[in-house]
């Protein structure tokens, strides 16, 4: 149907040339599609949305036993009380796992003092200075042209270092 369409405007066009017509351009307005959220819908971010600003008229604590989550504000504790509660949740009395993941929604306070400051993306490694045990033992890469920058990098912990030649290792599947 839509080549038919396309064929038709195009003999249009040749017989408008030819009698020397010129047409008007009509711009056509695409309706907007709404966004579809089937991939994000799944995500933990995309469940509980974070809200810049509270509104104010979020009740602060609910009076019955019942209550609509989105009406009233969100409890908030401070990391050490929050992990507190999530030792005495999984303690042997209660669930019993006291390996049990725990899953932290933090919002970070990014303004500055002027309003036209931002803060710049950041595109370094943060030093942990409490590594956190994953149970999974990982392989450091460093990849440098320069063999003195691939001395330091096996100084500073990598495991394996290389230049253009370990790169075509690792597309390989080799190392």
């Amino acid at each position: 149907r839509g080549a038919k369409r396309r064929g038709v405007q195009a003999l249009r066009k040749l017989k408008e040339a030819k009698l020397g017509i010129k047409t008007k351009v009509v711009k056509k307005e695409r309706a907007s599609s709404p966004i579809t959220t089937t991939k994000l819908s799944s995500s933990i971010a995309a469940q509980y949305p974070a809200r810049v600003e509270l509104l104010p008229d979020l009740l602060d604590e609910p009076l019955d036993s019942v209550w609509k989550f989105q009406s009233y504000m969100p409890k908030r504790y401070f990391i050490k009380d929050a992990l507190a509660l999530h030792r005495e949740l999984q303690s042997p009395s209660m669930y019993n796992n006291p390996s049990a993941l725990l899953r932290l929604r933090l919002d970070l306070n990014m303004t500055l003092e002027k309003k036209t400051k931002f803060v710049e993306q950041s595109k370094q490694f943060i030093a942990m200075p409490h590594p956190f045990d994953h149970g999974q033992k990982r392989t450091i890469l460093a990849f440098a042209k320069d063999p003195h920058i691939q001395v330091i990098a096996n100084e500073a912990g990598a495991e394996i270092t290389g230049g253009p030649e370990l790169v075509k290792k690792v597309y390989q599947t080799v190392v």
